[in-house]
């Protein structure tokens, strides 16, 4: 896969394995066709900081990632863009992911904080 300027330091697969999410360290997420092998679908922006984790929702529509810049940010993945910044946390943010239905995630910080309960969608 192609794309990224520097290492990849996150993984996710969407539910139907049709599209891969790299979180790397030039702070961006890509989102990878990887059915057809077609590359790169788009790249998300606007981390300010390398991208340490990324997961995608149950239903593939957003996906969450958590970043050296203490943020976390969920993103619609059909507009392809960012709808959600949280700024809880006041150090990095090394894991993320969601809840069963999709409705919540929670994030890890090397702030020693885990926050969770966060309302997604609707």
């Amino acid at each position: 896969l192609e794309g990224h300027s520097k290492p990849v330091r996150s993984l996710s697969f969407s539910p139907d394995s049709k599209v891969l999410l790299t979180g790397c360290e030039d702070m961006t997420v890509i989102m990878h066709d990887v059915s057809q092998a077609s590359g790169t679908v788009a790249t998300l922006t606007g981390h300010d900081s390398w991208v340490l984790s990324v997961a995608h929702s149950p239903a593939g529509g957003e996906c969450v990632s958590g970043s050296s810049d203490k943020r976390v940010r969920v993103w619609d993945l059909g507009q392809r863009q960012c709808v959600f910044t949280s700024k809880e946390h006041t150090d990095q943010v090394w894991s993320v992911d969601y809840n069963a239905s999709g409705s919540k995630f929670v994030s890890a910080s090397d702030d020693g904080s885990v926050m969770c309960g966060v309302q997604v969608t609707g």
